[in-house]
């Protein structure tokens, strides 16, 4: 019987099939994100669309350029090696690690991009080692959202079966190739070299170049997780020089001080709910400026907890009737994250530093253990200072941050279970101690501190894979249709519940100042939370057991408002660098945030200013002041 004759004629369309393979996986993967985030990021127009497609085929093409490289020069070489088996072999494993380097990071950004906003970067390979349990937590995240593990299965299954069934070109050995491959492979590597560079331009395609088909939101569309890890090496992530630091000095300033108080706690004529409290409490009690007060402060981060959930910032329906409630006796504010981890959320808060970098802030190469902090500075003035969250210790390597902030002590879960004689029913099964019996150990601990105290509590349960206490089951059930997070939601608020009802027979309450707020919102639930102007709403919540405070305040209060906030009320004027503003101070509220490649803030509920690369888009004036933020961020720790 006759050879079945090879149908690939030759290398190159072999190699060419290879790239084409490649390609055509990396586009499902894209596709599957889309899909999945389909709520998160709108494209309106079909001439968007279009736009994103082409920006998908220059980052598409760029990346499987980069990737497959070393497999495609060491087929490409004109040497008799590439026709031994054995050499083909290690060759095609290679292409099989490559595709799995290239796939497997954009299927679980499908799933982990709602939960950050970012694609994956370089900072991945740092996280991993601070994420706690991880092992048991990416089982928990695969299993959950089979439908995008199975997709990204049977797509590695099928390119694997596509390439077996390849047939390797025949060559002729009676004939002489050598120019003939030589001309070959310097016509391929300046093929491949066009498209790594993503064209023909000056420079090498950058992640902000994704904003010349997309606005800055749904750049995450155009450019994919491998591209972004690859681009995120070794770079240097602080924000580029905008203007000399004097001009950067004019419109902004790390010393909050420099703007005179406004002694109205962020009032701005639009007050709900208290009558005429405001004005009898400025009559007869001036709340800063006067004298040091010696005030207990308890702040609250809650995890996961999103204005879209809280009937106080007027949703539909309310998931926090407790916290619905306290909002009737404290100040609300229209609060704003900084990012969307946890990770960078409790240097924001205790240090006023956001992270506008890929990598988080306390995992930086420009990270400062010695910089000033909240903590250090109230323990300073005689406070006794502790951290409470309860899920592992160094998870996130917060016990680390923690001793660098100035914390006297970490409270987590191995403190609770050494002090509370075990944790079998009250350890969630994945991330740590449900918070019901947290908070009132917390409680507790803050009973047996002596006075006064600053004590930061972060809840766990609000988070994936959203466990409940068993008992508690049947009360907050998961209605059809909803998010898993809306049940933990409503479990934490009934925690909080109980936990104000046990401080509130304690002695020390009456003087204790109440923060209450937001790491980061969770899942969005409806379009006007997934525009750039939402995208970033928590609540923000102070609470004053002693005064009838009651107030709702348009002024956008961020993370690293916090601190100078605190500091004002306290009377402390110790030296510190802020990247907040105090709500004391006749200065807007805003907040700056860095997403995929661009910095983006919001200044007033809509109005929003984006720098992505050379792309900008905002009114002059706001512009201006984030790039002098950005500025001044640069040379704070941009500082040999």
């Amino acid at each position: 019987m006759a050879k079945k004759k090879n149908k690939i004629p030759n290398i190159y369309a072999y190699l060419l099939i290879k790239f084409l393979l490649a390609f055509f996986a990396l586009l499902v993967a894209q596709a599957v994100f889309i899909i999945v985030n389909r709520d998160m990021c709108q494209v309106e127009t079909s001439h968007d669309w279009w736009r994103l497609l082409w920006g998908n085929v220059v980052f598409g093409l760029a990346t499987v350029s980069s990737v497959f490289l070393p497999y495609f020069v060491l087929l490409l070489l004109p040497w008799k090696l590439r026709w031994k088996r054995w050499y083909r072999v290690v060759c095609e494993l290679l292409y099989t690690v490559a595709m799995l380097v290239m796939i497997v990071p954009a299927f679980c950004d499908s799933i982990y991009y709602q939960h950050t906003l970012r694609l994956l970067s370089s900072d991945i390979f740092h996280y991993l080692t601070v994420g706690g349990q991880m092992g048991t937590l990416t089982w928990m995240f695969l299993i959950d959202f089979w439908p995008v593990t199975v997709t990204g299965v049977l797509l590695l299954i099928l390119v694997f079966i596509v390439g077996v069934k390849m047939k390797w070109p025949e060559r002729d050995s009676w004939r002489n190739h050598t120019a003939n491959d030589w001309t070959g492979f310097a016509v391929c590597m300046v093929l491949l070299c066009i498209m790594v560079r993503g064209g023909f331009g000056k420079h090498f395609i950058q992640l902000s170049d994704a904003a010349k088909y997309a606005e800055p939101k749904n750049t995450v569309l155009v450019s994919n997780s491998l591209y972004s890890v690859i681009r995120t090496f070794g770079v240097n992530e602080l924000p580029p020089d905008y203007m000399d630091n004097s001009g950067a000095e004019q419109l902004f300033s790390t010393d909050f001080r420099s703007t005179p108080i406004d002694s109205t706690f962020g009032f701005d004529g639009w007050c709900a709910g208290a009558g005429n409290s405001i004005e009898r409490i400025y009559n007869g009690d001036t709340l800063i400026g006067q004298k040091v007060r010696h005030k207990n402060v308890v702040v609250l981060v809650l995890e996961s907890f999103s204005q879209e959930y809280m009937g106080c910032y007027g949703a539909e329906k309310s998931y926090t009737p407790f916290l619905d409630s306290l909002a009737t006796v404290s100040y609300l504010y229209n609060g704003r994250s900084n990012g969307k981890k946890s990770i960078e959320a409790i240097p924001a808060i205790t240090g006023s530093v956001p992270t506008l970098t890929y990598t988080p802030y306390s995992l930086s190469d420009h990270y400062d253990s010695d910089a000033v902090a909240l903590p250090m500075i109230l323990r300073k003035h005689g406070y006794s200072t502790a951290f409470y969250h309860g899920t592992y210790n160094g998870v996130m390597n917060f016990d680390k941050y923690c001793r660098d902030a100035g914390f006297d002590i970490y409270y987590g879960k191995d403190e609770y279970t050494n002090q509370c004689g075990g944790d079998e029913f009250d350890y969630d099964g994945a991330w740590g101690i449900y918070d019901e019996p947290f908070l009132q150990y917390a409680n507790g601990r803050m009973t047996a501190t002596k006075e006064p105290f600053f004590s930061m509590v972060f809840t766990v349960t609000s988070h994936h894979p959203f466990p409940i206490p068993d008992k508690y089951k049947e009360t907050f059930k998961q209605a059809k249709g909803e998010s898993p997070l809306l049940k933990c939601i409503r479990y934490t608020d009934y925690a909080l519940q109980c936990f104000f009802d046990a401080a509130s027979r304690e002695s020390w309450y009456n003087n204790t100042l109440f923060i209450i707020l937001g790491d980061h919102p969770g899942y969005v639930l409806s379009k006007p939370f997934s525009q750039l102007s939402g995208l970033y709403r928590i609540p923000v919540m102070i609470y004053d057991p002693s005064h009838d405070l009651a107030g709702r305040s348009r002024r956008i209060v961020q993370q690293p408002d916090i601190m100078p906030t605190l500091l004002d009320y306290l009377g402390l004027d110790d030296k510190c660098t802020c990247f907040g503003t105090s709500v004391f101070r006749q200065s807007k509220g805003f907040q700056v945030a860095y997403g995929n490649g661009f910095y983006l803030m919001n200044c007033r509920d809509t109005a929003t200013a984006t720098i992505c690369g050379p792309y900008e888009n905002g009114n002059e004036e706001d512009l201006q002041f984030l790039k002098a933020y950005l500025q001044k961020y640069r040379d704070t720790f941009g500082r040999e």
